[in-house]
Formats: structure tokens, sequence, C-alpha cells
């Protein structure tokens, strides 16, 4: 009974990680227009910043986290009454909702990339860590301005913090566990599901191809808009112009006839 119950739950979880709110939203906001098919063509909460401004990049970014927070909260909570939840299935859980996430049944298995769902995960285990790991994640990408190598690189050094110091896995902790390293454990497995899914970043990291972020993207974008707006009318201009002049040829010649 209890590994039916335990099963059920993987599969709630894996459920509601499916529920991608970068595509959803944008679908609301644009028409009914597919995230994956714009800018970079991942539905994550950068893309969507890039693409849609940076309050609705900040709305899915909080809407992923919190489909990892909550339930972690929630199973937290149920650990002490419910003898389904000892040991390490709490953690077991939360990393189907990352998987969901990467790839939603909803959505052709295609979705984000897991980082802000597994910020999630760690912060239903400490918020001190999740604290920790954003401080890290915003030096990173402030020093290097590759918002990828942040999401790829932090989520190790969370886990390997929580293994050098089980202390950090008692601060504010919401899930407990028999054995010390069971949270980094599975802090590491996240890890490793988020960067397998950053493999395309990792490969243009490593070849110097990676897109950088733009703190300004908002008015560059605006720019961009302006200046094929620019080339647009001198093109429709161009086009007037040599019509005007197909237009006085023709009437020259009638008149010389």
């Amino acid at each position: 009974m209890n590994a039916l119950y335990n099963i059920l739950w993987i599969l709630f979880a894996y459920l509601l990680g499916s529920i991608n709110f970068s595509i959803i939203l944008t679908k609301f906001n644009s028409k009914k227009e597919d995230i994956r098919k714009m800018g970079s063509g991942n539905a994550g909460a950068t893309n969507a910043m890039r693409v849609h401004g940076f309050k609705f990049g900040l709305l899915v970014f909080i809407l992923d986290t919190s489909k990892s927070f909550w339930l972690g909260f929630a199973l937290g909570l149920m650990q002490d009454k419910n003898e389904s939840f000892s040991g390490l299935m709490p953690q077991l859980i939360l990393l189907f909702v990352i998987i969901g996430h990467i790839f939603p049944i909803y959505f052709k298995f295609k979705g984000g990339k897991g980082a802000a769902t597994l910020l999630g995960m760690i912060a239903s285990i400490s918020l001190f860590l999740a604290i920790i790991g954003t401080i890290l994640f915003f030096l990173i990408v402030g020093i290097t301005r590759y918002v990828s190598l942040g999401s790829i690189t932090v989520p190790f050094i969370i886990a390997l913090l929580s293994f050098i110091c089980p202390y950090f896995n008692h601060i504010d902790t919401t899930i407990t566990y028999g054995q010390f390293w069971i949270n980094p454990l599975f802090l590491s497995l996240g890890s490793v599901i988020v960067a397998v899914s950053h493999w395309q970043n990792i490969l243009r990291l490593i070849k110097h191809k990676e897109s950088k972020i733009d703190f300004k993207f908002k008015s560059k974008n605006k720019n961009n808009i302006n200046d094929m707006n620019i080339k647009k009318q001198i093109t429709e201009n161009k086009v007037v112009d040599n019509n005007t002049s197909i237009i006085d040829d023709a009437t020259n010649l009638n008149n010389f006839d």
C-alpha cells in the first residue's frame, strides 16, 4: 500500500512539474504564440524575460519555483504524520517535479531547463541554502553575464555545501531525513539533471559562443524595432521613388511622341 501511495505522489509531482507557465502565459499574452518559437526557443523564465520583459519573466520564475517549493513544504509537514514519507521519499518526489518541468507531458515533452524548479526544491530543504544560491547566482551572472553558467554551477556548489557542512541542512529546514547524505545526494542528482538539460549551453560556453544577457534588453529590443521600422520606411521610400521615376520617364516618352 505504501509503495502505491508513493508512486501516486511521484506521478502527481511529474504532472505538477509539467505545468509550464512560460508556455501558458505566453499564449495568453501573445495571441496563442509559442514561447518555444520565440527568442532562444527555451520555455523558461530567462527567455520569457527576454521576449516579454522583466515583470513577465519574474512572474514565470516565481511560479516555476513555487511548484517544487510548496510541494516540498507540504511533504515536509506530512512527513511526521505519514510513514510513507520517511527516509528519502520527499526528495525523490521533488526530483520528478524538475523532470516534469523539463519534459512536460502536456507540451510534447519539450519544456524549460529546470533551474528555477531546482531552486524551489533547495528552498524547501533549506531557505538558508536557497539564499546563498541566489546570491552566488547573481554574482556569477553579474560578472560573466552568462545566465546559463550560473544555472549550471550554483546547484553543484549548494550540493557541495550541504555535504561538507550538514549544519546547513538543519537551518530552517522543512524536510527531515535519517542520514546526513540524503539531501546532498538528491541535490546533486537535481544538479546533474539541470546540467544535462543545459548541454547545448555548455557546448556554446566551451566554444565561447554563448549569448550574454543584456541588462538593457528591453530598451535594446525597442531600439532594434525602431531601426527595423526606419529601414522599412527607407525601403518603401526607395520603391516609391523608383516607381515615380518610371512614371516620369513614361510621361516624358509620351510627351516626346
